[in-house]
């Protein structure tokens, strides 16, 4: 536990001096860790307000939001679209697509886990042509 409250404190530090995506991930992923659900969803959407277009920023919040234990069923909804958006402006979005696969496993949704890996395959393999 000491060293997650270090951890959130360096990185709300670090997005102090100087914000960018990669301290708001690292805040994100330390409040998460510590059970600080209400902090890290304030915190992704902030990310969001400094990044609106990062599909990085879009995944923590749709991470954030599929963590939180209060609203569930409303909160993996509105999680399962962030996800989607960050996903369809960045197909290589790694972080995106296996947030939304973990989501639709626990929901018994294999076929759409298959399908939406099958399409980052595709995409990936597109890229790199």
């Amino acid at each position: 536990e000491g060293r997650l409250d270090h951890a959130i404190v360096s990185y709300f530090r670090a997005n102090e001096i100087s914000k960018d995506v990669i301290s708001y991930e690292g805040l994100v992923e330390a409040y998460l860790s510590c059970s600080k659900y209400k902090e890290a969803v304030c915190t992704a959407k902030e990310a969001i307000s400094f990044a609106p277009r990062d599909p990085r920023a879009m995944t923590l919040v749709g991470l954030a939001l599929m963590s939180a234990p209060g609203s569930r069923e409303r909160g993996r909804d509105k999680a399962k679209r962030t996800l989607k958006k960050a996903f369809s402006i960045d197909p290589t979005c790694k972080k995106a697509l296996f947030a939304l696969v973990d989501l639709h496993i626990e929901e018994e949704e294999y076929d759409i886990c298959i399908e939406s890996i099958k399409r980052a395959i595709d995409e990936s393999a597109g890229v790199g042509s």
